[in-house]
């Protein structure tokens, strides 16, 4: 039986999953790359402001800047600039999925008690694995943008956010099923519906408080924020854990051999 054949056992048959057990490894787990992952999310994230203030100076002026941020609608860009709007969204998520990807291969190294760096966050940019993570992104977020621009066009923003939310939910897994369970793109999708709509009350309960506590960094000045958001992956990692437990003999031989492709 090969791996996706056990997820569909899974996913058909059901998963023990424990709310108390799940936090206990999060919390514990996110000890172990709290320091690492939050320099790297911190580094990130002012890399990607700057390209984003880049952009809008660029297209709209430096001075528009806070405006364009606060009251920006893309519903209400031209035809030309919709298409270029939805491409860079598009490409930007393929991108940032194999990034998150790089996050989700921290938690797993800090579990195995492996070492990990900054430059971890980047490892799948040079895997075989890149490709299909790549594609998931693409595609979930060809969807979640089509529905954002839809109802921000029928004036139905909340509506638009609540789907896109739904959709978030329901793909939530498909990341660390690629990396995890070698899956194809479509396949990871595929069973990430499956398998989070098993116990939707309890993962949703699990994820809700994963963003409540990575939120709590605001108080920190800020900056604390970018230490607190990793525990979001932490979570994520923990609740793959539960419903697919890795293969300890195995899992290491197999991540190192994708690594090398």
């Amino acid at each position: 039986m090969n791996k996706y054949e056990k997820l569909e056992k899974i996913a058909q048959e059901g998963y023990e999953l424990e709310f108390g057990t799940v936090l206990d490894h999060a919390i514990n787990n996110y000890k172990q790359i709290f320091g690492v992952a939050g320099v790297s999310m911190l580094i990130l994230m002012m890399v990607l402001f700057g390209a984003l203030f880049g952009v809008i100076g660029v297209v709209f002026g430096f001075s528009a800047f806070s405006s364009t941020m606060t009251d920006f609608n893309p519903a209400m860009l031209s035809g030309t600039l919709i298409v270029i709007y939805f491409i860079a969204m598009v490409l930007f998520s393929g991108i940032m999925a194999n990034i998150n990807a790089g996050f989700y291969k921290m938690c797993f190294l800090a579990d195995s008690n492996q070492r990990f760096s900054i430059g971890t966050m980047f490892d799948y940019f040079k895997t075989s694995h890149f490709k299909e993570i790549f594609i998931s992104g693409v595609l979930i977020a060809s969807l979640t943008t089509t529905v954002t621009l839809l109802f921000e066009y029928l004036d139905l923003k909340y509506v638009g956010a609540l789907i896109t939310y739904i959709i978030s939910y329901l793909t939530f897994l498909t990341i660390a099923l690629i990396i995890f369970s070698d899956l194809k793109a479509t396949e990871a999708i595929s069973m990430s519906i499956k398998l989070s709509l098993k116990k939707p009350l309890l993962l949703i309960g699990l994820l809700l408080l994963a963003i409540i506590l990575a939120m709590l960094g605001i108080i920190a000045l800020c900056i604390g924020i970018f230490f607190t958001l990793p525990f979001i992956y932490s979570m994520v990692y923990c609740i793959y854990a539960a419903i697919a437990p890795f293969e300890e003999v195995n899992v290491l031989d197999e991540i190192g051999a994708n690594e090398s492709e």
